[in-house]
């Protein structure tokens, strides 16, 4: 890449007849070379250093500057700290090291002030003679162009500027000498923590009402969608989550009591967060980070995650916050009311819950999960009396019923008939009835309840209509045939009598005496009532 320019002290492009220094409003023509050199040396300060620094060798005089590895450590510090403490003996090459760095951070970030202060104006301006050495030896592709350049300080036309004074309690007064690099910590109402520059903090809580809900806005397209790990450098203790944002630089680490905690005990320099996986959408992000978060990473000792991944929030022993607790008989009767006949979701919701309930029984995984769930699962004695209790002479409304009948007929109308034998095995198969049969054996049915069924006029009349005209099949008697044989008859040795007055009607044995007010036999149809 050669070097624009000219040998003589009139130069058009040089600043004030030093021609080693690029004047302000002077454009650049840009190749590839020079935007792809001046890309890495934005992004890596000791690359810059040591690829287009000289300085003064009192043995070879004017040389690149080749820092030691203790110098690369000092550069990157600097860089990656709001402070940094060097401790180091006398002539190891702090001061121009730090001459490097500051030059190449006012070259590339714009609108800063950098401060040199010393004991004495002199060691101060003497700092500042060793950046303007530098700077001259820079080739112009990398020079922003200098407005102001004199022996206590240098202006760029990115508006940066580097001024040198002796340390008093006035002599950067009413300046703002804060870099860019300098890193704080925005904590939102939600819990979410961002490390990041003043900047950005300062737009993320002007804005923080907007800012979370278009961050938690599911529909809004995010530039970027990945999984990823912060983690406590001094601990090794981690937490993993999924984000969503347009700026892969925005600071996010996570969100969390236990996060917050420890953000506060070690500080935000000590987490470090890396990108796992990115996704095309949050649907895919927040599956992945489902998968991976899951209820044994939770029990970990060495994370911060208390629920577990996905869009589902589920705290698992102590870090439940309901923990060994129970609500009181009077907190459930007043949530009972707060929410009787009420809907919190709208018609819209519900459909999409209903769909996505219906896409998740398709997996095998989840279906065979549940159904094991549900068939390890033990219902006391008492649990069930509150059932029954509850829900004794309850009715379903003719539109609730007509909804069960249609879901019941579009359940088996999507089945194959594989799928339907599979399920009725599942449902009626010698271990399911003889369950049934275990659960019902010693219960007895109460009085009300066995007139409710066999007494009720509606249900009567529904089942006489249904089976009038009716025969059972030749296979049918065939199967009560082959049941009754065997058994002894529940009539034998027993007659009927009935009461005209009441209509009352049963049965005793033949010997029993015959009640007062009752007669053998049946009520006949033209009987009168005496």
């Amino acid at each position: 890449m050669s070097d624009p320019r000219m040998s003589n002290n009139n130069s058009p492009i040089s600043y004030l007849g030093n021609s080693n220094i690029k004047r302000d409003g002077v454009e650049e023509e840009w190749t590839q070379d020079k935007i792809n050199e001046y890309a890495r040396c934005l992004k890596d300060p000791v690359y810059f250093a040591e690829n287009y620094v000289k300085v003064i060798s009192l043995d070879d005089g004017l040389v690149p500057f080749k820092l030691y590895p203790y110098q690369q450590e000092m550069v990157n510090h600097f860089n990656d700290n709001r402070f940094s403490i060097v401790l180091a003996c006398r002539q190891s090459g702090k001061s121009i090291t730090s001459c490097a760095y500051l030059l190449w951070y006012a070259i590339f970030y714009p609108e800063k002030t950098v401060a040199i202060l010393a004991n004495k104006g002199a060691t101060a301006k003497e700092m500042l003679g060793r950046i303007t050495l530098m700077l001259e030896n820079l080739p112009f592709f990398l020079q922003p162009g200098c407005k102001v350049l004199n022996k206590t300080s240098i202006e760029f036309s990115n508006n940066s500027k580097i001024i040198s004074s002796s340390t008093s309690s006035s002599s950067i007064r009413g300046m703002s000498c804060v870099p860019d690099y300098t890193r704080v910590c925005a904590l939102l109402e939600n819990g979410d923590i961002y490390y990041t520059s003043i900047e950005n903090a300062n737009y993320i809580n002007k804005n923080e009402t907007k800012f979370i809900e278009k961050k938690h806005n599911m529909s809004h397209s995010k530039k970027y969608n990945f999984v990823y790990k912060t983690t406590n450098i001094v601990n090794g203790k981690e937490y993993i989550g999924y984000h969503g944002t347009d700026n892969l630089d925005d600071g996010y680490l996570g969100s969390g009591k236990l996060l917050k905690r420890a953000i506060e005990k070690y500080g935000p320099e000590s987490f470090i967060r890396e990108i796992l996986y990115f996704f095309n959408n949050p649907t895919e992000a927040l599956e992945y980070e489902k998968k991976i978060v899951n209820e044994e990473y939770v029990k970990r000792d060495d994370t911060y995650n208390l629920s577990i991944g996905g869009d589902a929030c589920i705290l698992y022993g102590e870090n439940n916050g309901f923990y060994g607790k129970t609500h009181s008989d009077e907190t459930k009767s007043k949530i009972r009311e707060k929410h009787l006949g009420k809907s919190n979701h709208t018609e819209e919701s519900k459909r999409k819950i209903s769909e996505k309930s219906k896409q998740r029984w398709k997996d095998p995984e989840y279906r065979e999960r549940t159904l094991s769930n549900l068939a390890n699962r033990s219902i006391t004695d008492e649990t069930r009396k509150k059932l029954r209790d509850v829900n004794f002479g309850k009715t379903f409304s003719e539109e609730t019923k007509q909804k069960i009948s249609d879901a019941r007929l579009n359940f088996f109308s999507n089945m194959s008939e594989e799928e339907y034998t599979e399920w009725y095995n599942s449902t009626h198969g010698p271990d399911q009835r003889k369950k049934r049969s275990e659960s019902l054996t010693g219960h007895t049915k109460s009085k009300e309840w066995v007139d409710k069924i066999n007494k009720n006029p509606k249900k009567i009349k529904k089942t006489a209509e249904t089976h009038r005209g009716m025969k059972r099949s030749e296979e049918s008697k065939k199967k009560m045939s082959v049941a009754k044989k065997g058994k002894r008859p529940h009539n034998l040795g027993k007659v009927y009598i009935h009461n005209p007055t009441t209509k009352e009607k049963r049965m005793i044995h033949k010997d029993e005496p015959i009640p007062e007010g009752f007669k053998r036999g049946y009520l006949k149809p033209n009987e009168n009532t005496k």
